[in-house]
């Protein structure tokens, strides 16, 4: 599956949560929506990219967002998310 919408996200979460509070909920989405386009940027450029005016490698300022992610999406850990990430294919 490709990449989810906040509120498909926020679905899946609320029907293994339904008692978590909306406001964790829309913050592990908004997180888990980073995490996905950083991903997605990552496979389709790699970790190491041109600098836009050199042309020299560098790293791809997309793995800094996707670590922020992470970070982020693990605060939440007393959430259940399995259905998530087994859509996405990775585990954090």
């Amino acid at each position: 599956m490709g990449k989810m919408s906040h509120a498909q996200i926020v679905a899946s979460l609320t029907a293994e949560n339904p008692k978590a509070k909306l406001g964790d909920l829309n913050l592990y989405a908004e997180a888990f929506q980073q995490w996905q386009e950083a991903t997605a940027n990552i496979r389709e450029n790699g970790a190491v990219c041109a600098h836009p005016r050199t042309g020299q490698p560098m790293p791809n300022p997309y793995l800094a967002v996707q670590t922020a992610a992470l970070k982020n999406l693990k605060l939440f850990a007393r959430l259940k998310t399995d259905s998530l990430w087994r859509v996405e294919g990775e585990v954090p």
